[in-house]
Order: structure tokens, then C-alpha cells, then sequence
């Protein structure tokens, strides 16, 4: 859902990843890459939107990958889909009954992007571009787009 009239924005250079941290940055890219997240980019592949991956410190003061989808945001129309606060889902759970909370590790990965519009979130890196298969995360429609599919209102479910 991004504005066919938009003029894309591309990066040609990517930011430097410190020295100290390039190991683990590349090593979480390769992850990605075989869990299925994104892909490299085949070579000779023309250049349409490109965005920036950047790198800062967790608490841990390990790295934190990002990629800085605020070009194609500007231009992007969010699926609004409400879903009710965890406090107010956890409040109808009926008192004397088990509970269990799940951590939806990755849950925007479980979210595949049409092949039409992979190349909107291609990304580069110094190891060269990629692009994400499933919704990424920053992106301002991949949130709303999960909620609906895994949180369905009551006139979705059959």
C-alpha cells in the first residue's frame, strides 16, 4: 500500500558497521537469510527504493540491527487494524483458570510480502543489499497487518 505516484528514495553507500561489531552483524544477516527473512539482492538486480541498515548498541552492548524504512513510510498507507492492549485481553481471562503467555518471537517474519513488493524494502549494507520476504518490522503497515491476521475481530472469525 505505498502511493504509485511516490518517487523512490535509494541509498548507493551504506553506513559503516564498526569493526568490533561486524562479525556479529554479518553473522545475524546470514541467520536471516536461512531462516528465510531476507535475501541478497541478485546482482545486476536494478535499484528502485534502498534503504539504510543501521547499527547501534543494546543495553547489552551488543549490536542492534535496523533498517530506516522512513522514506517509504512517508509515502506508505497503514492498515489500521485495533487490537485491545494486553492489560484488557489479560482482564477477560476468567479468574481460576491455567494461563500461559507466548512470546511471539519474530512474529512479524510469519507475514510474507508479495513478490511484486520485495523490492520496496531492499536495504544496504557493506556487505551488499538485501531485501526482506516478510514484513519487516519499521515498516508502518507490518504491525496493523499482523494484528489482524493474528488477532482477528470478532466478525473475522468463522
Amino acid at each position: 500500500m505505498v502511493d504509485p505516484d511516490a518517487h523512490p528514495t535509494a541509498h548507493h553507500t551504506p553506513i559503516p558497521v564498526p569493526v568490533h561489531w561486524q562479525d556479529d552483524v554479518k553473522a545475524g544477516l546470514d541467520q536471516d537469510v536461512r531462516l528465510g527473512v531476507i535475501e541478497p539482492v541478485p546482482i545486476g538486480t536494478p535499484v528502485t527504493w534502498c534503504h539504510k541498515m543501521v547499527v547501534c548498541p543494546k543495553k547489552s552492548g551488543k549490536p542492534r540491527r535496523t533498517v530506516d524504512l522512513q522514506p517509504l513510510n512517508r509515502h506508505a498507507t497503514r492498515e489500521t487494524h485495533h487490537t485491545q492492549s494486553p492489560f484488557h485481553q489479560a482482564r477477560k481471562v476468567p479468574h481460576h483458570t491455567k494461563k500461559t503467555v507466548f512470546d511471539a518471537w519474530n512474529g512479524y517474519h510469519s507475514i510474507s510480502l508479495d513478490e511484486r513488493d520485495q523490492h520496496l524494502t531492499t536495504f544496504i549494507t557493506p556487505w551488499g543489499r538485501y531485501r526482506y520476504l516478510v514484513a519487516p518490522q519499521g515498516y508502518v503497515s507490518s504491525g496493523d497487518g499482523y494484528s489482524r491476521r493474528r488477532n482477528p475481530s470478532k466478525d473475522q472469525v468463522r
